[in-house]
């Protein structure tokens, strides 16, 4: 068997947490942890102006917060404004109390949730590699992989060069061109074996058979 040593560098991506202003409906606050723990987002009916909805204006309706911000929504059509919550009134507290029924301009009131960018490649062939991330794409178990995406969310580590043993890699392919170990001590192409590792022009690795 012909064994080809390479090395390869692998890289993960960047995690990024992004505040922002509305999302729309989301499950229960039990089930979705991920938003700001003192601040909520006043959502506003169709027919109403933000222009008066003030600190004043909400406290004296017995609403127990201060207005940060307020700004439309073109994509939703809503005027909506970002609320600090009052010190000791949590967000699932202000959540369950009925606003609407206080200031008649309010529609609803929701999390400031927090919004996560997922680390998933641009290669069209991604949805192929069901071992990295299967959502059942190809008829298979959901959930069923290693759980790659979620480590590309956490990390993307340093460069690390790995040494793939195996029977031949092609190092000319689209996704592994750029990324390939090579060899510093070898000159390529003058059948030398530069480096004096016993190998003759190892530029990627070496194959022994």
């Amino acid at each position: 068997m012909n064994l080809h040593l390479n090395h390869q560098r692998t890289g993960m991506f960047v995690l990024l947490t992004l505040a922002i202003a509305f999302t729309g409906s989301r499950p229960a606050l039990a089930d979705d942890p991920a938003y700001v723990p003192d601040e909520v987002i006043i959502i506003l009916k169709d027919t109403a102006s933000s222009d008066n909805l003030t600190t004043s204006s909400i406290r004296e309706k017995g609403i127990r917060g201060k207005i940060i911000n307020k700004t439309r929504l073109a994509h939703v059509q809503k005027n909506v404004a970002r609320l600090k919550l009052t010190a000791g009134l949590s967000v699932k507290d202000a959540i369950d109390e009925n606003w609407s029924s206080k200031d008649p301009r309010i529609l609803r009131v929701e999390p400031n949730y927090l919004l996560f960018t997922r680390a998933l490649p641009n290669d069209p062939g991604f949805s192929q590699q069901w071992a990295l991330y299967n959502y059942g794409q190809t008829g298979g178990t959901a959930n069923c992989h290693i759980n790659a995406a979620q480590a590309w969310d956490i990390t993307t580590g340093s460069e690390v060069i790995v040494a793939v043993i195996d029977t031949g890699v092609d190092y000319t392919h689209p996704d592994l061109a750029g990324q390939m170990w090579i060899n510093p001590g070898e000159i390529p192409g003058n059948d030398i074996d530069d480096d004096g590792n016993g190998y003759v022009d190892d530029i990627y690795g070496f194959v022994r058979f």
